[in-house]
């Protein structure tokens, strides 16, 4: 719960505080911080043999694309449309989650999924709209 709170409050506190800062230059410190404070726990971990370069290729590849670019993505979203817009589209990970899950692992998709997916597609264009369909928008 404090995660989840924590995440909402944060998107707010960076489109108030941080709204003159460039995307890339929060993305950039964001991901400098979180390398310094997991820096311990990786030295824990650490490998007992040089991964080759396709692990090492690997990894920069999903830090700096993956999480830098994303990241830039998303700071440039709270800037234009704001938090609360911003973050209906981690709504939509479950719709992906189960056309992965059945198309790649075979898994059933039911009636109560179906259900479940259109509640939460539902959901989160009442969020993003703040009106039913048909309904003009207030002025």
């Amino acid at each position: 719960m404090l995660a989840s709170l924590s995440y909402a409050i944060g998107g707010f506190i960076t489109k108030h505080r941080a709204s003159r800062v460039s995307p890339f230059a929060l993305a950039t410190w964001m991901t400098l911080a979180s390398s310094v404070l997991l820096l311990p726990a990786a030295a824990l971990g650490a490998p007992t043999e040089t991964p080759g370069i396709g692990p090492v290729a690997a990894v920069a590849a999903l830090g700096v694309v993956g999480t830098g670019v994303a990241y830039a993505i998303f700071y440039s979203l709270v800037a234009s449309v704001g938090p609360a817009r911003t973050f209906i589209v981690t709504y939509l990970a479950p719709a992906f989650a189960v056309l992965y899950g059945a198309t790649l692992l075979s898994e059933a998709v039911t009636i109560a999924t179906l259900a479940g997916l259109a509640l939460i597609v539902g959901g989160s264009y009442l969020a993003a709209e703040g009106r039913l369909p048909g309904r003009r928008r207030a002025p």
